[in-house]
């Protein structure tokens, strides 16, 4: 199985196995998405957002199984960034991860999650934790990153 991305305006979308090599493929694609040109702090953020979601996908969501294909669209709109990861796996306790703060995430693990909340305007987990869908609000940015596309 290979990836396969695709830009169009604003928007991509990427299909690709889960392996955690093709994680770094598809945020390079993110630059071919022309509203974030000259927009460093949206495309930090949303890299981090993207690369945190992507990850947990294929780790924990399809257990590292590369027959296992991952789904992801980013859509760029007047408001804002939308963001949806799809894993086939089994899914995650989402609720639990949710609850935990800062100084109860004592590992290496759990700071995905986190990370994606921080970062986020709304977060949402459908179908047993296999769908996360996230929303970054472009009025939390000065300006000039604010402009419309």
């Amino acid at each position: 199985m290979s990836s396969k991305c695709s830009v169009e305006d604003n928007s991509l979308t990427c299909f690709f196995p889960a392996d955690t090599s093709h994680v770094e493929k598809v945020l390079q694609q993110l630059t071919y998405i022309p509203f974030l040109a000259d927009r460093e702090r949206v495309f930090f953020d949303l890299s981090l957002v993207l690369r945190e979601a992507l990850n947990n996908a294929i780790v924990h969501g399809a257990d590292q199984d590369r027959s296992m294909e991952i789904e992801c669209r980013v859509s760029v709109d007047s408001g804002g960034i939308d963001i949806v990861v799809v894993s086939p796996g089994h899914g995650f306790d989402w609720e639990k991860c949710l609850e935990k703060q800062l100084p109860e995430c004592p590992t290496q693990s759990g700071w995905g999650v986190f990370l994606i909340r921080e970062y986020t305007d709304h977060l949402v987990f459908r179908d047993q934790g296999k769908r996360l869908e996230c929303r970054i609000n472009l009025d939390r940015y000065q300006e000039k990153d604010r402009q419309q596309f």
